[in-house]
């Protein structure tokens, strides 16, 4: 069975560095719903700019970017990254 956060996400990127982070690229179509999701599910901690928002959720730092990206922080790897997707975006 296919998991529900493939219809939201095009790529998962993960990024080099001393923490574990991943750049999560949504759906065209589909960014503008996904990122809603988060904002409604997620503690908001900042907002940066008109573009960029700072949330917590389940101790993970999210960076939401309004072009349609987001970075996720402190993920120790795919499988618990692919569980929170699938947690925030259903």
């Amino acid at each position: 069975m296919e998991k529900n956060f493939k219809r939201y996400v095009y790529r998962i990127e993960k990024l080099c560095g001393a923490e574990k982070e991943y750049m999560i690229t949504f759906r065209y179509d589909k960014r503008g719903e996904a990122i809603k999701k988060i904002l409604n599910k997620a503690v908001l901690k900042g907002v940066k700019s008109m573009f960029i928002n700072k949330v917590e959720y389940k101790g993970k730092e999210i960076t939401l970017f309004t072009s349609g990206k987001a970075i996720i922080k402190n993920v120790s790897n795919d499988e618990e990254l692919k569980n929170l997707l699938e947690d925030l975006l259903s």
